[in-house]
């Protein structure tokens, strides 16, 4: 309950304690994993961690899957700073009644690579009769979101692309549809057909991307301090994405943090090293 984005959560549970303990290294929950990560997806399990306290924790392959141990429900303190998106996809055909649909779904960051990304197309295929697009950029609280017929009848194309977008719970989307006319009118009705299953096409074609909500701090400390760094970064497991060190002339590192935990991971590392580190947010930290 609450969990908004994901587009099908799944979970395996059982009430003998023994079958719990198992299910993590075999049987119905590691072929509904693998079937997550065939399709682009990550899996959240709840594990015990070293103070025998349940947590949420990433698994990104089947391999991982014995670190879920245990089960009760917890808040997901995970999936908050997770979306999904895709990488560019192919080129998808259709033809109806005559008219010519070339579709595809593209990777964007924001309104303006969106628009940049459709010149592109507009540039590409001149000689079509209609560009219809519709794109979501940004993250679930914050997403800006745009859509257009050019030309079609109103409602009939910038829509129905859009909601295949929506359908499946996509985020820095882009998906234009282009059309070839082909001497037969299909009708409102025929056209938003027309361009949902065109959309719909498209984005099945496109891989899954998860998208990480990150912010960066920026750690610097002397040498001395650097193992007591690494083994703060080390106990904050995934909530580290990334790591970028640097040692000249000094010790300095850059963290992407996960965006809920970033406070904690904060605290955690000042506390290691009795304040004498120095732990900021970087200039324009937020990122995905």
């Amino acid at each position: 309950e609450g969990l908004r984005e994901p587009q099908q959560v799944f979970a395996a549970w059982h009430r003998d304690e023994e079958v719990r303990r198992e299910s993590s290294s075999g049987g119905a929950f590691t072929a509904l994993a693998q079937a997550v990560f065939d399709q682009g997806g990550v899996v959240v399990g709840a594990a015990f961690d070293e103070d025998m306290v349940v947590r949420h924790v990433l698994v990104e392959s089947c391999t991982d899957l014995p670190r879920l141990r245990g089960s009760k429900y917890v808040q997901s303190e995970i999936l908050p700073d997770l979306y999904r998106s895709i990488a560019d996809g192919p080129e998808v055909e259709a033809r109806v009644k005559g008219s010519r649909f070339l579709a595809r779904a593209l990777a964007i960051r924001d309104e303006p690579e969106a628009i940049r990304r459709l010149e592109g197309i507009r540039e590409q295929h001149r000689g079509a009769t209609h560009h219809c697009w519709a794109f979501r950029a940004g993250p679930p609280d914050h997403a800006r979101e745009r859509h257009d017929d050019d030309g079609e009848p109103s409602g009939s194309a910038g829509v129905p692309i859009m909601r295949a977008i929506h359908r499946e719970r996509l985020h820095d989307t882009l998906v234009v549809v282009t059309r070839w006319f082909g001497g037969v009118k299909l009708g409102v009705g025929g056209l938003a057909r027309a361009y949902g299953d065109s959309a719909r096409e498209a984005l099945a074609a496109a891989p899954s991307r998860p998208v990480w909500r990150t912010i960066a701090l920026d750690v610097s400390c002397a040498f001395e301090e650097i193992g007591t760094i690494e083994a703060a970064i080390q106990k904050a497991g995934d909530a580290v994405r990334d790591v970028d060190r640097r040692f000249d002339p000094a010790p300095h590192l850059r963290l992407a943090i996960r965006r809920s935990r970033a406070e904690a991971v904060r605290s955690a590392i000042l506390d290691a090293t009795a304040g004498r580190a120095r732990v900021a947010i970087a200039a324009n930290g937020e990122g995905e």
